[in-house]
């Protein structure tokens, strides 16, 4: 059974929170007249009211789709559409921020713009808002255009890589300072802090198995 709401709640989790109640329950397949009249049935008092006077008294005429859309629009009032849009369309991917994450802020800004076609509308900014200008250019090259989920797949793939690319470098440059006799990068370059740790740990357990040759002058294995 459906708990019923106040009026006060958010609308979007309002009906939200219904069409999940219809999906547990197996109903979001259910003609549209039905979902109308399951609504119509458990939503609070004060909403029932609300509706029936939106539309004047004629709620069993009335679609479900238009009650929706006179609901929507009393009780949850869209922002300014050039202003929606405008905070869409300069939305950039953040440092340190994955792609998945710029995906979900960009579906998120994208609900109040009333795009035509939402789904290209968030592959076009997700595309122009990356950071990896690399695999930017690429995408921007390809003779045909690739869909949202196309871009999400190369710039995970992209993402992956270059972890996996800078994990690397950093074990390189860790064997390169060892090689030379001088302690390892415990910088940001080397990661976190405790990255950092182990790596210095490393270092000096090394360290303390080398010793100064009488006959070469170098530092090697004590037991060469």
């Amino acid at each position: 059974e459906l708990v019923q709401c106040p009026a006060t709640d958010k609308w979007s989790s309002y009906i939200g929170r219904f069409k999940l109640h219809l999906e547990v329950n197996g109903l979001k397949d259910a003609p549209d007249a039905q979902k109308k009249a399951i609504f119509l049935t458990y939503c609070d008092t004060s909403v029932y009211e609300m509706a029936e006077a939106l539309v004047k008294g004629e709620l069993e005429g009335t679609s479900w789709d238009t009650l929706q859309r006179v609901l929507s629009k009393h009780y949850g009032p869209t922002p300014a559409l050039l202003a929606s849009r405008f905070e869409f369309y300069s939305r950039n991917q953040h440092e340190g921020e994955d792609c998945n994450t710029f995906l979900a802020e960009l579906c998120k800004l994208s609900i109040p713009c009333q795009f035509n076609d939402t789904e290209d509308m968030i592959r076009d900014r997700l595309v122009l808002g990356l950071r990896d200008a690399t695999i930017q250019k690429k995408l921007l090259a390809r003779e045909k255009t690739p869909n949202l989920e196309e871009v999400m797949i190369a710039a995970r793939a992209a993402e992956s890589s270059n972890t996996f690319s800078a994990k690397i470098r950093g074990t390189g440059r860790i064997h390169a300072t060892e090689a030379a006799g001088q302690e390892p990068e415990t910088s940001e370059e080397s990661g976190n802090e405790e990255d950092a740790y182990q790596i210095r740990a490393s270092y000096n357990q090394k360290q303390a198995t080398y010793r100064e040759c009488s006959g070469c002058g170098g530092k090697h294995l004590c037991s060469k």
